[in-house]
């Protein structure tokens, strides 16, 4: 499931936030890529709306890999199953 959460972070970084695909792995630390914590945030949002899971604030964070995000909010999705 986390790798599911992953891949749609990754998605929506692309997409939304317009990072080149060439720039965004599951290793790629949000701050690395100039995601701020506001960005964070507004992603949080996002994947609650699209996942339907709560996100709490600072589940997500600038030091995390968009791996350790997804794991979170996998993680998060599988206690509300």
């Amino acid at each position: 499931m986390s790798a599911d959460v992953t891949a749609k972070i990754i998605e929506i970084l692309i997409t939304k936030y317009d990072v080149p695909a060439d720039e965004v792995s599951e290793s790629t630390i949000f701050e690395d890529i100039a995601i701020d914590s506001l960005a964070l945030l507004e992603l949080a949002l996002m994947l609650e709306k699209q996942l339907g899971v709560l996100i709490a604030e600072g589940v997500l964070g600038g030091h995390q890999t968009i791996a350790q995000a997804g794991a979170a909010v996998g993680a998060l999705l599988a206690q509300a199953a």
